[in-house]
């Protein structure tokens, strides 16, 4: 071989082995693929269990099996002072708080896969998420003290 064969030889090797602190070029972008399927995951499962244990805190105040108390339901003078009124809103409550549940624990599956773009997805996912969450956890509580001004 000449000198000219060796030299040609020695650049190709540079070219396609990456230097010892250089990344790989597929390496990086697998990374950041795996970051997004782990966030979007987390993401899933954080909005199904909060929509479950939205549901799981509903339930009882939906079948009036939470006597008035201090700790747990719509605790405000008017349903603390009066068992009607108590079991009354806490049961309109505890529909509308089962039901905003339901829709996050959905939400989170329905829109999971906007989770998976690349970049922003894992940020659009948490902001869908939570906007939802937020809007019904305000919905519920205004809807839930216009029905209190009847009594």
């Amino acid at each position: 071989m000449d000198r000219s064969g060796i030299m040609k030889s020695a650049a190709w090797k540079n070219a396609v082995t990456p230097h010892r602190n250089e990344t790989p070029r597929g390496a990086q972008t697998s990374h950041h693929q795996g970051d997004t399927i782990v966030t979007t995951l987390i993401l899933l499962a954080a909005y199904v269990l909060i929509g479950g244990l939205f549901i799981a805190v509903a339930v009882p105040l939906i079948q009036g099996r939470v006597k008035p108390n201090p700790f747990y339901g719509v605790r405000v003078r008017k349903t603390l002072s009066d068992r009607d009124t108590w079991y009354a809103v806490n049961a309109y409550f505890g529909r509308r708080f089962a039901v905003i549940g339901l829709l996050i624990a959905v939400a989170g599956i329905v829109l999971s896969p906007l989770g998976l773009i690349p970049h922003t997805g894992p940020m659009l996912y948490m902001a869908l998420g939570h906007g939802i969450m937020i809007a019904g956890l305000i919905w519920v509580t205004i809807d839930t003290f216009r029905f209190l001004r009847k009594f």
